[in-house]
């Protein structure tokens, strides 16, 4: 008997750092895994970014961390820059999500009326004040805040997309706040 126990206990002793060592690499140096890199969208929807040139979005390094972060998280994003690409794109092509600035919100919804599968609009505020934040939620609008190190985004476009999949008519946002 005593012998099975201390072959029990060498084994576990000797099973130790093969245990410990489990998980290490995803909190190396105290960083965790990043949300994006691990994010799946339980929904992945073809989405039409509408941003104009001027503004802060469409700026290269934005654009490009915007559109990685949708792929990456398995959406199929396409960006268009002007009205005209707008209009033919929504016409063409069927898309789930619609994502604008505000300022460009009225024109977006018009050209969205002419697609053949109603896309769901959601603004995208780009490092926003927050009055306008408060000004949103007072008018109960979709709006997601976007900036270099929040992941709103990814969450508030799944909870919009498992909405349109149960077939909820009025699709509503809840921001999270993180």
């Amino acid at each position: 008997m005593k012998r099975i126990v201390w072959i029990l206990v060498f084994s576990a002793a000797i099973g130790t750092p093969t245990v410990l060592a489990c998980g290490d690499k995803f909190v190396a140096f105290g960083q965790g895994i990043r949300l994006q890199r691990i994010y799946a969208a339980a929904h992945p929807a073809a989405i039409l970014v509408y941003l104009r040139p001027e503004s802060p979005l469409a700026q290269p390094a934005n654009r490009d961390r915007l559109v990685g972060l949708l792929r990456l998280a398995g959406h199929r994003p396409q960006v268009i820059g002007t009205s005209d690409e707008l209009r033919g794109a929504v016409t063409t092509g069927e898309f789930d999500l619609l994502l604008t600035e505000p300022a460009d919100l009225a024109s977006v919804r018009d050209a969205a009326k002419s697609a053949k599968v109603a896309p769901s609009v959601v603004q995208l505020l780009w490092e926003p004040a927050d009055q306008d934040v408060e000004r949103l939620d007072q008018k109960d609008e979709c709006a997601v805040r976007v900036s270099r190190r929040s992941h709103e985004l990814l969450i508030v476009l799944n909870d919009v997309m498992d909405q349109r999949h149960k077939g909820v008519a009025s699709i509503s946002c809840q921001r999270k706040r993180t």
